[in-house]
Formats: structure tokens, sequence, C-alpha cells
């Protein structure tokens, strides 16, 4: 399931960049190369190819090359080739640092996405790339739905957050692009910087948004009965309670979400008596250990 999620992540994030630069709401009839055909590659193809993209498709394992051209209609091309393949978007879905500066004065792509790791083989590449006219997607940034994934299955939280988490991607892509055309800056930059921002102000109880806030509010009561079924048959522990605001001096008269079983604070993390939290965005029950994603 992370290699799926992974993969559909990086499809929303293609749709994304092109109705940012093409204007288009789908990849219909836009030509597509993606480079490794492994599980994410896989997915990945057979997602464009669902929503009506030409997929061509290169890897070093032929058999990943005869499923996809047998299950899913991909064109078989070089691995050799692939990277210069005349097309609408470039999806990199194998080894990193494909894109350097001898690869990317032959690409042949308007937009590069996909789901490999550490694309960029140099900082100065996200530059080079917007050098050439071409719309990069940081990858970090794309590929994220694999780790959500594992946060959610760790967390035991549902599906159905989990992708509408995953789908977020979206929001965020976007914003990036936005920021990049405004800027001039390239797009790798601008998402690194936005990453910074969004981990000093979670850190920051008077810049939590409202939007923030509703969602804490909207996740809170199927999270608690999940939480409360847990505790039964271990002596119980006091029910997950709406939320509370925070009595700690720091950040005294904020609202947060607290768990009266022994929960921390979200905001400053006053409260002792909780869980070790898998990252920033987490607090964990010390009873049961299940964690509450804001």
């Amino acid at each position: 399931k992370k290699k799926k999620n992974t993969a559909y992540g990086v499809f929303l994030a293609i749709r994304t960049a092109v109705q940012h630069r093409l204007g288009v709401a789908s990849t219909s009839g836009l030509r597509v190369a993606v480079q490794g055909l492994g599980h994410v590659g896989y997915h990945l193809a057979r997602h464009l190819r669902t929503d009506g993209a030409v997929v061509y498709g290169a890897d070093v394992n032929p058999a990943n090359i005869a499923r996809a051209s047998d299950e899913l209609g991909v064109i078989a091309v070089d691995p050799a080739e692939i990277l210069s393949l005349e097309v609408d978007v470039l999806a990199p879905c194998a080894m990193g640092a494909v894109l350097n500066a001898r690869s990317i004065d032959t690409l042949r792509a308007g937009i590069v996405a996909g789901a490999g790791h550490n694309q960029l083989a140099t900082a100065e590449d996200s530059a080079r790339l917007q050098g050439h006219g071409i719309l990069y997607c940081p990858d970090f940034l794309i590929n994220a739905g694999g780790i959500i994934d594992v946060h959610y299955q760790r967390a035991g939280l549902p599906a159905e957050a989990k992708r509408a988490h995953i789908e977020r991607i979206v929001d965020t892509l976007a914003e990036v692009l936005h920021r990049a055309d405004v800027t001039g800056r390239p797009s790798n930059e601008v998402a690194e910087a936005l990453a910074v921002e969004y981990l000093r102000d979670a850190a920051r109880p008077e810049l939590l948004s409202y939007q923030a806030e509703q969602r804490l509010q909207r996740d809170n009561t199927g999270q608690a009965a999940r939480h409360d079924k847990r505790q039964e048959g271990r002596g119980g522990c006091v029910k997950a309670a709406p939320l509370f605001s925070c009595s700690a001096s720091e950040c005294a008269g904020s609202t947060v979400k607290r768990r009266q079983c022994g929960l921390r604070c979200l905001l400053c993390h006053a409260d002792s008596r909780m869980g070790k939290a898998a990252s920033l965005a987490e607090v964990v029950c010390a009873h049961c250990n299940v964690g509450y994603p804001y």
C-alpha cells in the first residue's frame, strides 16, 4: 500500500502541474515518460493510463517492462533514451541524481514530476531546470504519499483520513508553484523554504490557523472512539475530551487538542506523561500508544 500511495500522490502532483503549466484538468492525451516501472512506477503508469495519458516507460528489468506493456499498454522505450524523449511530462521513478548538468541539457519535457528520491544531482540543478523553462515538482514534496501512509498505519487511523491527507499534496504543490512564479525562485528552493515555514508555524501557538483547528475538531470524534476501544480491558482511562485550552504558561489561552489520558499539549509539549511521538506533527497516548496527527 505504501508504494500505491506514493504513486497516487505523484499522480495528483502531475495533474496539478499540467493544470498550472498547460491549463488542462487531466492528463488525457498528454505524453508522459516514466523512468522506472517497479512498484511505484507501475502504479503511477496505471493511474496515468486510466486518466487517458499516453505513457512511455523504461526499466532495466525486462519483466517490469513486459508487465507494464501487457497490462497497461505502456509503450516500451530504451532506458538510455527515456530522459530525452519528447513528452509533456517526465516522471523519474528510479535512481537518484538523474537530473544533472548533462542530462538537463537533453530534456525535451516541459514538466518533471516523479517519485524518485534525490532526483537533483546538485542543489543548482533546480535552477538549471528553471533556466531551461522546465517546471520541476520537488520530489520530497510529491512523493510524500508513502511516508504519510506509514504514519497512518502506525497511528491506526482510517483510510479515508489518510487519502485526504495525501490529497493535500495538491494544495501544497500549487502553493509552491505559485510562489515560484511570483518570486522567480526555483521550485525546489521555494518548497524547502515552505517546509521550514510550516515547521516554524507549528511550534508557535498564536499562528495555529483556523483551518488546522477545524481539522482537529473534525478528527476528534472518530479517533477518540478508537482510542477508547483500545482501552477496554486495561482498566480504562479518562475518555478523550474535545478541545481544551492549554494551561501551560507559554501558551495559556490557546485552543489545542489535549487528551485527559496523558497526552501532551500539541503546541507547547507541556504534559510530560506522553508516549514517543514519531514526528513534530504527532502526539502519542502514553497509555495505549495511539498517535494523533494535527
